[in-house]
Protein backbone atom coordinates (compact mmCIF):
# COMPACT_ATOMS: atom_id res chain seq x y z
CA UNK A 1 0.00 0.00 0.00
CA UNK A 2 2.91 2.67 0.21
CA UNK A 3 3.10 2.23 -3.75
CA UNK A 4 -0.96 4.00 -3.66
CA UNK A 5 -0.27 6.47 -1.03
CA UNK A 6 2.70 7.62 -2.83
CA UNK A 7 0.86 7.63 -6.41
CA UNK A 8 -1.90 9.80 -4.55
CA UNK A 9 0.52 11.89 -3.44
CA UNK A 10 2.06 12.57 -6.69
CA UNK A 11 -0.54 12.79 -8.85
CA UNK A 12 -1.77 15.47 -6.17
CA UNK A 13 1.03 17.18 -6.63
CA UNK A 14 1.38 17.09 -10.39
CA UNK A 15 -2.53 18.29 -10.56
CA UNK A 16 -1.61 21.10 -8.31
CA UNK A 17 -4.74 19.56 -5.61
CA UNK A 18 -4.38 18.33 -2.28
CA UNK A 19 -5.15 14.47 -1.37
CA UNK A 20 -7.86 15.35 0.63
CA UNK A 21 -9.30 17.05 -2.21
CA UNK A 22 -8.82 13.97 -4.40
CA UNK A 23 -10.35 11.80 -2.10
CA UNK A 24 -13.90 14.43 -1.45
CA UNK A 25 -16.24 14.43 -3.83
CA UNK A 26 -15.02 18.08 -5.19
CA UNK A 27 -16.16 18.17 -8.82
CA UNK A 28 -13.02 20.40 -9.90
CA UNK A 29 -12.22 19.71 -13.33
CA UNK A 30 -8.05 19.41 -11.82
CA UNK A 31 -8.84 17.16 -9.22
CA UNK A 32 -11.34 14.93 -11.28
CA UNK A 33 -8.27 14.76 -14.12
CA UNK A 34 -6.02 13.70 -11.25
CA UNK A 35 -8.78 11.13 -9.87
CA UNK A 36 -8.51 9.36 -13.56
CA UNK A 37 -4.83 9.34 -13.56
CA UNK A 38 -4.89 7.64 -10.14
CA UNK A 39 -7.70 5.06 -11.27
CA UNK A 40 -5.47 3.76 -14.09
CA UNK A 41 -2.24 4.16 -12.66
CA UNK A 42 -3.43 1.74 -9.41
CA UNK A 43 -5.16 -0.56 -11.62
CA UNK A 44 -1.87 -0.61 -13.76
CA UNK A 45 0.09 -1.27 -11.06
CA UNK A 46 -2.00 -4.73 -10.45
CA UNK A 47 -4.80 -3.32 -8.00
CA UNK A 48 -8.20 -4.95 -8.04
CA UNK A 49 -10.66 -2.54 -8.80
CA UNK A 50 -12.59 -3.00 -5.58
CA UNK A 51 -9.09 -2.39 -3.70
CA UNK A 52 -8.83 0.85 -5.98
CA UNK A 53 -12.60 2.02 -4.63
CA UNK A 54 -11.89 1.21 -0.91
CA UNK A 55 -8.29 3.45 -1.67
CA UNK A 56 -10.05 6.37 -3.64
CA UNK A 57 -13.77 6.24 -1.29
CA UNK A 58 -15.45 5.35 -4.34
CA UNK A 59 -17.60 2.71 -6.04
CA UNK A 60 -15.51 0.08 -7.75
CA UNK A 61 -17.24 1.00 -11.13
CA UNK A 62 -16.83 4.84 -10.82
CA UNK A 63 -13.46 3.31 -10.64
CA UNK A 64 -13.31 1.38 -13.63
CA UNK A 65 -15.06 3.88 -15.72
CA UNK A 66 -12.78 6.57 -14.45
CA UNK A 67 -9.29 4.65 -15.63
CA UNK A 68 -11.14 4.19 -19.07
CA UNK A 69 -11.70 8.00 -19.22
CA UNK A 70 -8.28 8.45 -18.58
CA UNK A 71 -7.55 6.23 -21.62
CA UNK A 72 -9.11 7.59 -23.45
CA UNK A 73 -7.95 11.37 -22.72
CA UNK A 74 -4.62 9.71 -23.48
CA UNK A 75 -5.07 8.99 -26.92
CA UNK A 76 -6.14 12.26 -27.40
CA UNK A 77 -3.16 13.99 -25.30
CA UNK A 78 0.39 11.78 -25.27
CA UNK A 79 1.63 13.79 -23.20
CA UNK A 80 -0.56 11.83 -20.06
CA UNK A 81 0.84 8.71 -20.73
CA UNK A 82 4.55 10.24 -20.47
CA UNK A 83 3.43 12.46 -17.16
CA UNK A 84 2.09 8.53 -15.59
CA UNK A 85 4.73 6.80 -16.84
CA UNK A 86 7.17 9.12 -14.69
CA UNK A 87 4.85 9.22 -11.33
CA UNK A 88 4.42 5.39 -11.80
CA UNK A 89 8.23 5.34 -11.48
CA UNK A 90 8.59 7.74 -8.97
CA UNK A 91 5.78 5.80 -6.87
CA UNK A 92 7.64 2.54 -7.19
CA UNK A 93 10.97 4.25 -6.45
CA UNK A 94 9.58 5.86 -3.38
CA UNK A 95 8.09 2.72 -1.78
CA UNK A 96 11.36 0.88 -2.54
CA UNK A 97 10.08 -1.52 -5.71
CA UNK A 98 12.65 -2.72 -7.80
CA UNK A 99 12.11 -3.86 -11.16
Amino acid sequence: MVYAAEVLKLVSKNYGTTLTRLLSRTQAQPTIDARLMAYFLLRYAGFHWKTIGAIMKRDHSTCITGARSFESLADNEPWLIDLAADIHQQAKTAAGIRQ
